[in-house]
């Protein structure tokens, strides 16, 4: 588009112009709304009818909610503990509330309550190679609590490595807490260097140890 103002060239171009002369841009404004909310027993807070999930820990004890224009940010003492995409209100009687979940926030109860598994609502979010291990185990008897070990490994290891390791566990069809934990352990262990290991020079030898066996025979000299 040609400027409104210097018809002989573009907005573009009179921008790039006057770019070096601007003055740089203040960092952003972190505007937000707090409100303080009580966690429900069930680890629910409540906006605009709708609910978040926060981490169990925080059952029924208060905590600030950050309102942004499209996240919520739960916090106790300025340490943030849970993190939503806002779920806009459509103002009408007849809309449901929606009730966000992450499963993650339930890992401190499944050990516990294993059996949550089977229906609780926050464990249908769970990525689909957890699904497919958990549709498994819970065929044979002890499931649930072995399906609860391996989503607690979540607690323990890196998310990402964790599903990589339940993907391998599926793709050799050994569906166990065992096999999951023996990938998973392959996976965090440090790589070994292979090959010749540089010595620093502060660490090295003035005089090298020379193999003397005649040593050996003063010692029976001594002993006669």
């Amino acid at each position: 588009m040609m400027h409104p103002q210097w018809q002989q060239r573009t907005i573009q171009e009179q921008y790039l112009q006057e770019r070096d002369a601007l003055m740089p841009l203040p960092p952003a404004f972190d505007g937000y709304i707090e409100h303080l909310k009580k966690v429900s027993s069930t680890s629910l807070i409540t906006f605009e009818r709708h609910r978040y999930s926060v981490p169990v820990v925080w059952v029924n004890q208060s905590v600030e909610l950050r309102v942004y224009h499209d996240t919520l940010v739960v916090s106790h003492e300025q340490q943030e503990i849970a993190r939503h995409a806002r779920t806009m209100t459509i103002h009408d009687n007849r809309s449901e509330p929606h009730t966000a979940y992450n499963w993650r926030h339930y890992l401190g109860i499944i050990e516990r309550k294993p059996g949550a598994l089977r229906n609780g609502a926050p464990f249908q979010t769970l990525p689909d190679s957890l699904k497919r291990m958990q549709r498994r185990l819970l065929k044979k008897t002890g499931g649930d609590r072995e399906m609860a070990q391996i989503l607690a490994f979540v607690l323990w290891y890196d998310e990402a490595q964790v599903l990589h390791a339940v993907e391998q566990a599926i793709a050799a069809e050994h569906y166990s807490k065992e096999a999951v934990l023996d990938y998973l352990q392959r996976l965090a262990e440090p790589s070994t260097t292979h090959g010749h290991v540089a010595v620093p020079t502060e660490l090295v030898l003035q005089q090298e140890p020379v193999a003397d066996t005649a040593k050996y025979d003063c010692l029976r000299e001594g002993s006669r």
